[in-house]
C-alpha cells in the first residue's frame, strides 16, 4: 500500500516588519522543514534561509539528514558577523 501525503505551508509575519520563517516541502524525498528565525534579532530571515536551502540541496544530493543539518550549522557559522540570530529548525 502506498501512503499518500497532502500538504500546505504558509508563514505569517505577526507583529514584526520582517518574516524570518523559512520552509521547504520536498516530498519525493521526505523531507517538510521549518527554519523558524528568532524573532526580534537581527538577520533571523538570512539565518533560517541559509538553513533552510543548505538542507534542501545537500539532502536532495544524497547527503543523510544528520550530515545535512550539520552543514547548514557550518554554513551559519561561516556568517557569523553577519547574522546576529540564531534560527530554531524541525524537520519530519
Amino acid at each position: 500500500m502506498q501512503l499518500k501525503c497532502a500538504y500546505a505551508a504558509t508563514s505569517d509575519i505577526g507583529h514584526r516588519q520582517v518574516n524570518q520563517d523559512s520552509y521547504v516541502c520536498y516530498p519525493e524525498k521526505g523531507l517538510w522543514l521549518v527554519a523558524d528565525g528568532v524573532g526580534g534579532l537581527s538577520s533571523g530571515e538570512v539565518a533560517s534561509a541559509i538553513s533552510s536551502y543548505t538542507i534542501a540541496t545537500q539532502f536532495a544530493a544524497g547527503e543523510g539528514i544528520n550530515q545535512s543539518i550539520e552543514a547548514a550549522h557550518r554554513r551559519s557559522e561561516e556568517h557569523t558577523s553577519e547574522l546576529q540570530s540564531p534560527d530554531h529548525l524541525v524537520c519530519r
